[in-house]
């Protein structure tokens, strides 16, 4: 599968892959496999021909130390092409997965992922993996998308970080190649930034990064102002910024070090002011004005043009001469607003650039420039002429000659990315502690290395009220704050440690780990707490469910394993019983009557399997849609199911008076009416079989509603255990016996086909559940009509099916009326019909090795079309998902397996007769 171009060039800006391993990206894959309780979280980038693990937790080797595997493995690559998430339950089923080498070597079997975006593009993806089919929840998918939010903002900080280092390189370079002294001191008066220019223009012992600003700098430089008044040190640029005060054009002299004579110097200065407005630093240019009139003639050149540029520390500058208001741009400026450069610009045309909103702001700024002689620093939204919306920084100032305002000049920077990391930051700090304090169960805690809580997050219940301030030791009892301090210990020493709390008859899992805080330097560690004390009841209570899980599989699958034989042995004991007919008739003997009870037993035994296979089918089968359901048919299969727990212990009396359909389906009915009729048959104790009765009812209520009832004279409930009967994983019964989510499923169930479900009970007087369910108002489905056999037409018949005794049996059935050709195998079936041949009606099983029915259907849609009314599919009760999707988009009749004898051959008859 190609990939754009532009998200690699996205995933390279990363500089990831290929790097080492990172706490803060390794602190969410452990956040994300603890949370969503999976055995593999990974961090995955993917590149053009692999993808790479920025970081891995529960990976097997050898793909661990690799920290990397070929395309041809990965489910990632899937979610970032298609920039969404990717949830797969089973990779094994999954259409795009089931072949990938990543299901055997990774042993990944359930997967889901949340693409991780970086300069709008599907860099990689966040993802969890399982080793068994998983069905994920939506909130495991959201608590995926928050945490990719995470690692997307660890990305981007890091890009930020290193660009942010790598401009404070070009900066420091830029200030130094600059021709004018810059200064810059911090808010307790020290220096912290000192240029080249400025070691040339001042005293290189007092005035360099590190140390204060002297109170004697003035004296001490010989510093005054043109009038010859001495200019004192709290008088100077970067005093008066420090104070929160803007400095232009301060003029004074000032004896450099070694030189015969003082010079000229002008100062400007600008206060750096923190998010509340407060100076937080103060910056100062300085330049050397000796010989101002030469200088002055100068800057008309595009060479000073871009040193005014360097010394306002922009990137794009201009320049607007006042007399023609025409004006000049750097090249930068003219890519800034992808301009060609051979226009010509006019202060108009610049300030169409800015966006409607920013323009009366900047004309407000250049009248009082105009008025005031005053300069501008304002951050505004632009407009390039291509459309490209940016965040600049704008500064100018008043350009004079011989004391007359000639120009204005100024610069322009963009500042999108900074203004938009700020942002994300902002956010990102924001969602995080959002995020943290709305964990489940989960409470967060950081600490210092003395070992006190200095913030705390999420489910602060498993703490104390005034933990925060506290030692997080005191989140356990006096005989475990040992074990907790030396997990404090452990942590700084880089370790991670995994202990357990007990608080108020709770199990809180405590895992310490120590936060990443590189950047300042400060030692922090992090302890997770997680209240495990419903997961662990959990555990134990799933385990049953799913040995259900495994017994409703092998129900189906013994189901249809059986089915098949069936289908031909009733058949033929059908056929045997008309032969031995017609013999009787033609030859009567006092000894048939004997040979047709024989097969009569036979047939009614089969009929018996068949109803025990239906049954299982319905246990195990997915539910249909809903549609009209005989309530006493399904009502009559529950019983048959249930017989195996009710023979022993009781009698079942049926009581059963007319009902309306409902609108509903076997499965869903059968998984109550099981449930209600086993719970009834263990409601009975040690009691002697005779004393033990479970009546079984049925009518119609007065609101034209059906009602089934099943009632014990068991041993009944007491109110306690009443009322919590339908709560899920209550049980009153011993360890293995069972899970407590029967009734509650039923309750569910019937709630959800809009019906009630209720009981009546008291101790010794046993139990009675109450099922009500509207009556359906749709229509059944039309049954079809037999025709009668006289004057029956003979017809070509043609019987594909891989079981030999189905197709033998069918043969039997119908060569008596019609002229019968079968076939074992599809393929040489389909070979025949494209030959050419004609049959009246061709019977297809639905199920075959090599061609299934629906693809044989869909290859004579292509080349003989005129077939495809002739077909009639043959199926085993409760057919796959495709399959039964296949049988619903087609107009074709289907008859089920063990089909009768009339049944098929009024089928036939009807076929044939439509010629």
């Amino acid at each position: 599968m190609p990939t754009r171009p532009s998200r690699l060039a996205a995933l390279r800006r990363t500089q990831l892959l290929d790097s080492q391993p990172e706490r803060d990206f390794d602190l969410l894959t452990r956040l994300a496999a603890h949370l969503l309780k999976s055995p593999v979280a990974l961090v995955s980038l993917v590149d053009a021909e692999r993808q790479f693990f920025k970081s891995a937790v529960g990976l097997g080797e050898p793909w661990a130390s690799r920290r990397e595997t070929p395309l041809s493995h990965s489910f990632c690559h899937h979610g970032t092409e298609a920039r969404s998430a990717l949830v797969v339950p089973d990779a094994r089923e999954h259409p795009l997965l089931k072949e990938s080498p990543g299901i055997t070597e990774l042993k990944a079997i359930a997967y889901a992922g949340v693409p991780l975006f970086f300069d709008d593009e599907a860099i990689g993806m966040l993802c969890v993996v399982d080793h068994e089919p998983r069905a994920w929840s939506a909130e495991d998918v959201a608590l995926l998308h928050d945490l990719a939010h995470s690692v997307v903002a660890a990305i981007e900080l890091r890009v930020l970080l290193r660009e942010a280092r790598e401009q404070r390189s070009l900066l420091e370079t830029v200030l130094e190649s600059v021709g004018d002294g810059v200064l810059a001191v911090d808010r307790e008066r020290g220096y912290i930034v000192v240029n080249a220019a400025a070691r040339k223009l001042f005293d290189t012992a007092t005035v360099q990064p590190g140390l204060p600003i002297r109170t004697d700098w003035g004296p001490m430089h010989a510093a005054a102002y043109p009038d010859g008044t001495p200019l004192q040190s709290q008088d100077g640029v970067l005093s008066r910024g420090l104070r929160g005060e803007a400095t232009d054009h301060l003029t004074f002299t000032l004896q450099r070090p070694g030189a015969h004579r003082p010079s000229w110097v002008e100062a400007t200065g600008r206060p750096l002011r923190d998010e509340r407005g407060e100076p937080f630093a103060s910056v100062g240019v300085y330049r050397d004005v000796s010989q101002r009139e030469a200088q002055a003639t100068a800057l008309l050149s595009a060479q000073e043009l871009l040193d005014q540029t360097g010394r306002l520390a922009d990137v794009g500058g201009w320049r607007l001469d006042l007399a023609t208001l025409r004006s000049e741009w750097t090249a930068q400026l003219y890519r800034l607003f992808e301009v060609s450069p051979d226009v010509q610009p006019d202060l108009e045309s610049a300030l169409a650039h800015y966006a409607a909103e920013a323009r009366p702001i900047i004309r407000a700024a250049l009248e009082k420039c105009f008025r005031t002689g005053e300069g501008w620093d304002l951050e505004l939204p632009f407009v390039s002429a291509k459309g490209r919306k940016f965040w600049g920084r704008t500064r100018g100032e008043v350009q004079r000659k011989n004391g007359v305002a000639t120009h204005l000049v100024g610069a322009l920077q963009d500042i999108a990315q900074r203004r938009a990391a700020k942002q994300a930051l902002r956010r990102e700090r924001t969602f995080l502690e959002s995020v943290l304090d709305r964990l489940p169960n989960t409470a967060v805690f950081v600490f210092g290395e003395n070992g006190t809580v200095e913030r705390a997050h999420g489910a602060l219940a498993l703490a104390p009220a005034d933990i925060v301030g506290a030692p997080i030791a005191s989140l356990g009892t006096d005989a475990e704050r040992a074990r907790l301090a030396g997990a404090v210990r452990e942590c700084f020493l880089g370790r991670d440690t995994t202990l357990d709390v007990k608080r108020e008859g709770r199990r809180i899992e405590l895992h310490f780990a120590p936060l990443a805080t590189e950047e300042s330097g400060e030692r922090l560690g992090i302890a997770m707490g997680y209240d495990v004390t419903e997961r662990d009841a959990l555990r134990v209570r799933l385990a049953s469910q799913e040995r259900l899980v495994t017994i409703g599989t092998l129900a189906g699958g013994v189901g249809h394993e059986i089915n098949n034989p069936l289908a031909y042995v009733t058949a033929n004991l059908e056929l045997v019983d008309e032969e031995l007919r017609a013999i009787a008739n033609e030859a009567p003997s006092s000894r048939f009557e004997e040979v047709f009870e024989m097969v009569t037993e036979a047939r009614g035994g089969a009929d018996r399997i068949r109803k025990i296979v239906r049954g299982l089918l319905s246990f195990s089968r997915e539910a249909d849609a809903l549609m009209p359901t005989n309530v006493v048919d399904a009502l009559e299969m529950s019983i048959r199911m249930a017989m195996h727990e009710l023979r022993a212990r009781a009698t079942v009396v049926r009581d059963f008076k007319p009902v309306p359909q409902v609108l509903a389906d076997d499965t869903r009915l059968g998984q109550v009416f099981i449930n209600l009729l086993t719970n009834a048959g263990q409601a009975f104790g040690d009691r002697p079989l005779e004393r033990n009765h479970v009546l079984v009812s049925t009518w119609t209520n007065e609101d034209g509603n059906a009602v089934v009832q099943i009632a014990d004279d068991g041993v009944g409930m007491t109110p306690e255990v009443a009322a919590r009967m339908f709560e899920p994983f209550f049980t009153t019964k011993g360890v293995g016996r069972g899970t407590g989510l029967g009734l509650s499923i039923c309750h569910n169930v019937v709630t959800a086909l809009g019906g009630e479900l209720v009981c009546e009970t008291a101790p010794g007087e046993g139990a009675l559940f109450r099922v009500t369910l509207k009556a359906s108002d749709r229509p059944s489905a039309p049954r079809v009509a037999v025709a009668p056999a006289s004057t029956e037409a003979r017809g070509r018949v043609l019987v594909i099916d891989d079981e030999v005794g189905i197709t033998s049996a069918v043969a039997r059935m119908l060569s008596g009326q019609h002229e019968v050709t079968v076939q074992n195998d599809a393929r040489a079936a389909l070979a025949r019909l494209l030959e050419g041949a004609h049959f009246d009606v061709i019977l297809c099983d639905i199920a075959m090795p090599g061609l299934p029915g629906p693809k044989l259907y869909e290859e004579l849609r292509s080349k003989r079309p005129e077939l495809l009314p002739r077909i009639v599919f043959i199926s085993g009760s409760s057919p796959h998902v495709e399959a039964k999707r296949f049988l619903e988009s087609v107009p074709n009749v289907h008859v089920e397996k063990p089909f009768s004898i009339p049944e098929l051959r009024a089928v036939v008859r009807r076929y044939v007769a439509r010629g």
